[in-house]
């Protein structure tokens, strides 16, 4: 068992171990219905947070409380199984792949995101890969995963690629007159200031950042259960 250090002060579900045993139950518990699973994440760390508050009244220590909850409601799998013969709902154990518990939870979704801006680099097949694994995932909402796929397809590719349309410079040349007097005539240039240009290519550049840290941020709610 993980050795673990629970600050009395803080709320024990944040614990890592805590936190590793409910990763472990999402990941056990993704063939339940969605609200169920929720649901059951939130009886386990409620039955944590009493444990270990009723442990801590009677002197125990807050992270022996906290591993005294989690042997005592046993392994994950089981849990899941009890709530699955309950809902009538058939489930076979995650082995491998992105259900398997430390498979797309905890490595798919990282690597989603960072394909998501990058993956355009590698021979343009990345950033497909990465919407693939974004579509995969339960953890997104539709909303998120339309943020993802359309700001901006190709990531960072795509951003350079714009960047070169919204800053092309002009070619100038000047030439004179038989009075002496010079012209200059100026040829390509975007239809706009500089300012301009230089305005969309800071908010192109900047949206891929808001996107992927909200995704991130998604990803860590639904870890502690604290996503609706």
């Amino acid at each position: 068992m993980t050795d673990v250090t629970v600050d009395p002060g803080a709320d024990p579900a944040t614990s890592p171990e805590v936190r590793d045993y409910l990763d472990r139950l999402r990941a056990e518990g993704r063939q339940l219905p969605p609200d169920r699973l929720d649901e059951v994440v939130y009886d386990v760390r409620s039955h944590v947070r009493d444990a270990v508050a009723a442990g801590t009244a009677a002197g125990l220590d807050p992270s022996l409380a906290a591993r005294n909850a989690l042997e005592r409601l046993g392994p994950p799998a089981e849990i899941v199984r009890a709530e699955a013969e309950q809902s009538g709902v058939t489930v076979t154990a995650p082995t491998v792949g992105p259900d398997a518990p430390g498979g797309l939870v905890r490595y798919g979704e990282p690597v989603a995101i960072f394909l998501l801006m990058f993956g355009g680099f590698v021979f343009l097949l990345g950033w497909p890969v990465g919407v693939c694994l974004l579509w995969m995932s339960r953890t997104w909402r539709l909303r998120e995963k339309l943020l993802g796929t359309f700001v901006w397809p190709f990531g960072y590719l795509s951003i350079l690629l714009v960047g070169g349309l919204v800053t092309t410079t002009e070619v100038c040349s000047g030439s004179s007159t038989s009075g002496g007097s010079n012209t200059t005539s100026c040829t390509g240039g975007p239809p706009y200031p500089d300012w301009v240009g230089g305005l969309i290519f800071v908010v192109v550049l900047v949206a891929p950042i808001l996107v992927a840290v909200a995704l991130w941020r998604r990803r860590q709610a639904v870890l502690d259960g604290r996503a609706t």
